[in-house]
């Protein structure tokens, strides 16, 4: 007599392709970037990093922040969908279609910033500033990486359906970015008072406006 088996219809197996291919380029930055890997390490703590590092040229197109980048991609969309997941059924019944819409979306979002940074900073006629802002950004980006990774790992693996889990890790997320962007108007005060017009256009345009789509996109 033939029985009715359960079909799997999910796997969670891509997370774990996703999690190991960052995995592998922390590894990839650690070997060709020992030093500089291990002072990003301080950076909250101390500004040494940022001093050493903004001397060496280019000071944002380089192959540290190149991969770093593609690490930021991955980090973020992997939060969002951690937050989204929890509130959405769309996100539980189609879990790798919509984390790779999340991927897209995280992916155009951050190119289109930095070229309408680019370009606004040349109507400004302040590209130094702006490569210097980028340099801070990617720089605090890049540590963000180095410690909300474990955290999500962690959530995957042990509360991969639980929304406490998901709301405290994206809160986590949350509130060291603010962090971040707390220290570069602390450490920035007398360049943003100077270029004021242009630091509020820069804050709206391409920080704030950018977030509250996708929040609108993804969540409501």
């Amino acid at each position: 007599m033939l029985e009715a088996t359960e079909r799997v219809l999910h796997t969670k197996d891509w997370i774990t392709y996703i999690l190991l291919l960052v995995f592998t380029l922390f590894v990839v930055i650690k070997y060709h970037h020992s030093e500089r890997f291990s002072r990003l390490f301080s950076l909250v703590l101390s500004r040494n990093y940022l001093v050493i590092y903004s001397k060496y040229s280019p000071l944002v197109l380089n192959s540290f922040h190149l991969f770093f980048a593609v690490i930021q991609l991955f980090i973020f969309s992997i939060t969002i969908f951690i937050g989204v997941k929890a509130n959405s059924s769309i996100a539980k019944e189609f879990e790798f279609s919509f984390f790779l819409s999340i991927l897209t979306g995280v992916f155009i979002f951050t190119v289109l910033r930095y070229f309408l940074g680019k370009l606004l900073a040349i109507l400004f006629d302040l590209e130094k500033e702006h490569e210097s802002l980028t340099y801070l950004k990617m720089s605090y980006l890049s540590n963000f990486c180095l410690l909300v990774f474990p955290l999500l790992v962690f959530a995957l693996y042990l509360f991969y359906d639980s929304s406490v889990a998901a709301i405290i890790i994206t809160s986590i997320a949350v509130f060291i970015l603010l962090l971040y962007y707390a220290l570069i108007i602390k450490n920035n005060q007398k360049l943003i008072l100077k270029n004021f017009f242009y630091f509020i256009l820069y804050l709206c345009a391409l920080e704030v406006a950018p977030l509250i789509f996708l929040y609108k996109l993804f969540i409501i």
